[in-house]
């Protein structure tokens, strides 16, 4: 090739050259004519000139300068060949190799994880089983099993624990770890899916932990001994609302959502309502709260919308609202099905609450400290109880992270987390980022499945896919009880090793007489699964295969904790002791009845609320095998969240209970009169509010005088709205919170805010009564309240004359005077008073030269009697004394006879009148 570029260089440049020198030959030379050729014929008139003893010289030195540097070109091949020969490529002679290269791991190869091999930076803070090393030809070796301890920066990089039912993979490689967890002084989160089946393996190391003094913490939400948790505590912003609403409705993790529009409705009014809750309730806010308000009617919600005091959460649910009453009540539909869990009162209670009465999980990673979260299958059933898991979950990751914060960046004491049968947890919000990023903390994870098949159902199978292979960098693999697929995937992921297979062959004729034929065999390298899905039933219980990064498969037996002596596939009964089993022996000394009778104990004690048990000693740190490095770390003593007494119950008066109390607050002047109070609970934050708080607010009422009539026929309690003075009890901001609380309904006008059916059908009678008498009486003591300087008797009228003699003014003339339990007032005050002309006629007293009104103020009852008594009274009742009618009158009522007659047109029929003789 650089030969053939090297020539066309010189042809391309002697194709110029020649053809202006032959051009030149011809113009100045003679040689063209003498030969006979044409000027075109360049090649012609150049070998005529070469050969030419005059022309040839010139030619010679033209053809050197037009060519001169050109031929170096033919160098270019000397130079290009050898470095063709040395950077192209060429066949070259490979190595053959087997075609399977897995192979059982042997036991040089795991000095890492042997006895002895811990450091203080990097100690060991699980068990691994025990070593079935592998030998050649595929067997293993039995009569040295030595222990495999995982160290803790390999301990963080997540486990998955892949095996069958009844495979052992709890018993035999969760509990004995959490176990261990205790003696070494780590902090352990178990998810327990089974709570409270005593089987499962979890429920035995709460007895554990606690009869080592470890602090212990259940978090059980359908059971009233468990600690309790404030769900929304960690909520400080808006941002960290959406957070919240993220983990009651997750979105999917690195994939495009389907609705996503309409779900993200759906998260940014779930973070709405909670941000305006915090905002308002403080820790009193609840996720109930937020279910209430979610279900409210439209009327409701929106005014407590609009006295919202965040503009940010406030605008959004406008414009939902705005939007369309239909969208919006499907985005509310939305977060009532996504909350439903938190109608029962039980989980309301356990996730709810104030400083004093929560645990403190922060502390719990401060100090070794064992949580265990159960979920009762029953309440589980339907999946509403994940919602409980995601917001646990991140709650204790949120807890972790800023305890890792103030620890320098990383947690001092290891927290391992397991989630042991992950397809019943549920989908768990951002799994992957969580696992990958809070290694980093000094936090692990541990999962544990039965089958793949569930967990791409729940997860999705490219997230699970990604979650299994990406930051998972071990998995133990229990080939017990596998079948199916999973069993084939497996073997897939254990490897492939060489086998030889030899084929054997030949032929024969069918002449009986002949003798021909031919026999063949032949061999060759096939692979084969190193452990094959025939083999999978031989295995033990607790035999597992595991499979880390750099390290071929590797074969171990493990046991469970309370089992003296190792036993297993190959091996000898009683030859191997249990490493661990002394540790597990000394324990359950401090056990009476056994771990499962000593777990029932204590958590019927209420022992289980963040406090460490408090007659336990201090253990100390433990090397659970010679040269296995303790983690240390003190226990702390009785934290925030210790057990308490319960809170009594505040009393709340029964309907028609009768309760004296004293209105003479009002009027400070008059006599001990009797009214009935209602006693109440405190006040509820709960968006429908206890009706206790109807009545409270009623009694305000009465007590400042507040016009409150009863409408017929039910005796409906209605009370007029003060919209000047927001001060006054009866203001629109107080009538405004009964409304949004159920409590009371408004009319068109908002001027009267009249009971609600729920609290007008609960009514007390004994408050219902003194609204009776209250109603009657009210007109008299209000007036009495506003003009007591104007009235002669009462302290304030002293005291008003007194302030005018000292300035030297002339004080009110006196209207009225109280005497003897009475108030004595003139008629027009009554009219004044009761705003009425001549309707009620008091019985009166001769004082001078005046008749003036008797009204009684002793007490509410009283007063009432006589109003009724003057409303319904004749006039010549009160004067004693019969009047005779005037002119005037006597002539309207001639009047009014005369139009019946023409009206109705029957005979005039006076009954003072004789009757008219008969005509004959």
């Amino acid at each position: 090739m650089s030969t053939g570029i090297a020539l066309s260089m010189l042809f391309m440049q002697i194709s110029d050259v020649g053809p202006q020198a032959a051009t030149l030959i011809a113009q100045h030379t003679g040689l063209a004519r003498a030969h006979d050729l044409k000027p075109d014929a360049w090649a012609s008139i150049l070998l005529a000139c070469s050969n030419d003893v005059k022309c040839s010289p010139w030619l010679h030195q033209y053809l050197a300068a037009g060519m001169a540097g050109y031929w170096f070109a033919l160098l270019l091949p000397l130079i290009v060949t050898p470095l063709a020969a040395k950077f192209f490529p060429k066949p070259r002679k490979v190595a053959m190799k087997d075609p399977g290269m897995a192979r059982w791991e042997i036991k040089a190869r795991m000095t890492r994880f042997l006895t002895g091999n811990a450091s203080d930076e990097d100690p060991f803070v699980a068990f691994m089983g025990y070593l079935k090393a592998g030998k050649d030809g595929g067997s293993f070796e039995t009569k040295d099993l030595p222990p495999l301890w995982i160290p803790r920066e390999m301990w963080c990089q997540n486990t998955l624990v892949w095996g069958g039912i009844g495979s052992g993979k709890t018993t035999a490689f969760f509990q004995p770890n959490i176990f261990l967890a205790a003696h070494l002084g780590l902090s352990c989160v178990v998810f327990d899916v089974k709570w409270p089946q005593k089987d499962s393996g979890f429920f035995e190391t709460i007895g554990y932990w606690h009869a080592l003094g470890r602090r212990v913490v259940l978090l059980t939400p359908f059971e009233a001994f468990g600690a309790r948790v404030n769900m929304l505590r960690d909520v400080h912003s808006f941002s960290d609302a959406l957070e919240k609403a993220d983990e009651v409705y997750p979105p999917p993790e690195f994939q495009v959502e389907r609705g996503q529009h309409y779900n993200d409705k759906k998260r940014f009014g779930i973070a709405a309502f909670i941000w305006l809750l915090r905002t308002e309730l403080g820790d009193d806010a609840t996720m109930r709260h937020v279910l209430d308000y979610a279900m409210m009617p439209e009327d409701r919600l929106m005014s407590w919308i609009e006295q919202a005091r965040d503009e940010q959460a406030k605008s959004i649910l406008l414009g939902y609202h705005d939007a369309g009453q239909t969208a919006f009540s499907e985005t509310r539909n939305g977060i009532i099905s996504a909350l439903k869990i938190f109608f029962n009162a039980s989980v309301v209670h356990a996730t709810s609450g104030n400083r004093e009465d929560t645990v403190d999980l922060e502390e719990c990673f401060r100090q070794p400290t064992l949580i265990v979260v159960g979920i009762n299958g029953e309440n589980n059933l339907d999946g509403s109880g994940e919602v409980l898991f995601r917001l646990y979950k991140r709650l204790i990751d949120r807890a972790a992270m800023r305890v890792a914060r103030e620890q320098g960046g990383k947690l001092w004491r290891h927290l391992a987390i397991f989630l042991d049968e992950k397809a019943n947890i549920g989908r768990l919000n951002y799994m992957i980022r969580s696992m990958s990023l809070l290694r980093s903390f000094n936090i692990s994870h541990h999962l544990g499945i039965q089958n793949e098949a569930q967990n791409e159902l729940v997860d999705g199978e490219l997230y699970w896919k990604a979650m299994s292979t990406n930051v998972i960098a071990r998995t133990i693999m229990f080939p017990r009880g596998i079948t199916g697929e999973d069993a084939i995937k497996i073997s897939d992921t254990i490897g492939k090793t060489t086998a030889s297979a030899v084929t054997v062959g030949g032929s024969r004729g069918l002449s009986p007489l002949g003798m021909e034929g031919s026999n063949q065999a032949s061999a060759s390298l096939t692979p084969l699964h190193l452990l094959s899905t025939e083999e999978f039933p031989d295995f033990s219980l607790g035999e597992a295969v595991v499979k880390m990064n750099g390290q071929h498969p590797i074969r171990v037996q493990l046991v469970p904790m309370n089992m003296p002596y190792v036993q297993g596939t190959g091996l000898k009964p009683k030859q191997h002791p249990n490493v661990l089993y002394q540790l597990y022996h000394e324990t359950l000394q401090q056990c009476p009845g056994g771990l499962i009778k000593y777990t029932n104990q204590i958590i019927r004690d209420g022992l289980l609320v963040g406090s460490p048990k408090k007659v336990a000693a201090t253990p100390k740190p433990v090397a659970v095998h010679p040269g296995m490095a303790a983690v240390s770390g003190p226990v702390a003593g009785v934290a925030a969240g210790a057990p308490r007494p319960s809170d009594p119950a505040v009393p709340v008066a029964a309907p028609g209970a009768t309760i004296s109390a004293q209105p003479g607050a009002a009027v400070p002047h008059t006599p001990p009169v009797t009214a009935p109070k209602v006693v109440v609970a405190p006040v509820s934050s709960n968006a429908n509010l206890s009706v206790d708080d109807a009545y409270r607010w009623v009694q305000a009422c009465m007590d400042a005088f507040v016009e409150i009539t009863l409408l017929q026929p039910d005796q409906t309690v209605s009370v007029r709205v003060d919209k000047l003075d927001p001060a006054a009890v009866n203001s629109e901001a107080a009538v405004s919170r009964l409304f949004i609380g159920g409590l009371v309904e408004l009319n068109r006008t908002r001027m009267d805010a009249h009971l609600s059916s729920r609290a007008q059908k609960a009514l007390p009678s004994a408050l219902l009564d003194a609204l009776v008498e209250y109603v009657d009486a009210r007109p008299t003591y209000a007036w009495l309240q506003v003009n007591a300087a104007a009235v002669d008797g009462t302290p304030e009228r002293e005291q008003h004359v007194q302030q005018c003699e000292a300035q030297a003014s002339e004080p009110l003339k006196a209207v009225a005077q109280l005497e003897g339990g009475f108030l004595l007032c003139p008629r027009m005050v009554t009219r004044e008073m009761f705003r009425a002309s001549g309707t009620l006629r008091f019985a009166q007293r001769r004082v001078g030269t005046r008749d003036l009104d008797l009204i009684p103020v002793s007490s509410w009852a009283d007063t009432a009697q006589a109003v009724r008594a003057a409303r319904a009274t004749p006039e010549e009742i009160v004067s004693g004394q019969s009047k005779p009618d005037g002119r005037r009158s006597r002539k309207k009522n001639t009047e009014a006879l005369i139009n019946a007659v023409l009206v109705t047109q029957e005979p005039l029929l006076l009954p003072q009148s004789p009757a008219a003789p008969e005509s004959p």
